[in-house]
């Protein structure tokens, strides 16, 4: 916690394991997917997520988050988006037959493809959810449409209601919680990608703790969101709705908490470079941080780097 304090973050109880995140920021970086593919592919999941989720019931979800993709003109850089968003979708799908933590199989994706940027890993994998979470949402809308299936549900047609309507406060969660992801994924591409390297400063070792930490959050959420829809929508399964929507609205909360943070560091950062302070004066990026110790500092974020 102490690197944390010292670098001016505060908030997130994912700081008490600050070197394990500035490790994972710092692994060697040997593929870098361009930041406009990213954003194209970005928007292109909030348009499924829109049609799939977030338009379910609009009213009580709020604004829709809409995005306006453009086609990547690279086939190649196409192709291996596909490929690294299909590896990712397959360690979504087989946690219900290994019956991992979700945070083990988050951890899984986030090491799973070292050679690509952090970014890509998030953005890619709300591509393998809104891919498979737009089959299965699909399967089910079809099977509610079946002539026969509604034929036999009007025999017990009262429970039938109760169904949809749970299956309906379901759907007002997800849209909730994945517009707040969808938001943070836009604020994590704002973030400056660091190489790699030996540079121990306060501003680098900052960003990349914020940008590690917002991206574990994107893919723990994303993992939750896939269990929970392959528990409801394809195994009827409702008995834990309860708890399902508590954890879907600690998690919008939480995720809205991280984009303001970065919205908040952002802005410290650019404060400096509106008016000038004195040798003595503290910045206001700076204010409510411990005092820099470099040897301190540097000394505690390799204590944990290979």
């Amino acid at each position: 916690m102490f690197l944390a304090q010292t670098l001016g973050l505060q908030g997130d109880s994912l700081y008490y394991d600050a070197q394990k995140f500035l490790k994972l920021s710092r692994t060697p970086v040997l593929t870098y997917l361009k930041e406009p593919d990213l954003r194209n592919v970005l928007d292109l999941v909030k348009i499924i997520m829109n049609h799939a989720t977030l338009s379910i019931s609009e009213s009580e979800a709020g604004p829709t988050t809409k995005g306006t993709a453009q086609k990547i003109d690279s086939k190649p850089v196409s192709e291996i988006m596909q490929r690294y968003a299909s590896s990712i979708g397959q360690q979504m799908a087989i946690q219900d037959a290994t019956n991992e933590s979700d945070d083990k199989i988050t951890w899984k994706i986030l090491e799973l493809h070292p050679e690509i940027q952090l970014k890509s890993k998030a953005i890619l994998t709300l591509v393998a959810f809104a891919t498979m979470y737009g089959k299965i949402r699909l399967v089910y809308l079809v099977r509610g449409s079946n002539k026969l299936a509604n034929s036999i549900t009007l025999l017990k047609q009262q429970e039938d209601i109760q169904a949809k309507n749970d299956s309906n406060k379901w759907f007002v969660a997800l849209g909730k919680v994945m517009k707040a992801t969808l938001d943070l994924a836009d604020r994590i591409m704002d973030l400056k990608d660091i190489q790699p390297s030996s540079d121990y400063s306060k501003d680098a070792m900052r960003t990349q703790i914020l940008l590690s930490t917002s991206v574990y959050r994107i893919v723990y959420i994303v993992v939750i969101c896939w269990s929970q829809a392959v528990t409801i929508l394809n195994k009827h399964d409702r008995k834990n709705l309860p708890l399902y929507l508590g954890t879907l609205s600690d998690w919008e909360r939480e995720l809205n908490n991280k984009r303001v943070e970065i919205e908040r560091t952002s802005a410290k950062d650019v404060a400096p470079q509106e008016h000038t302070k004195g040798p003595d004066d503290q910045t206001q990026a700076n204010k409510g941080a411990l005092p820099l110790d470099k040897e301190a500092v540097q000394k505690e974020a390799m204590s944990d780097l290979p």
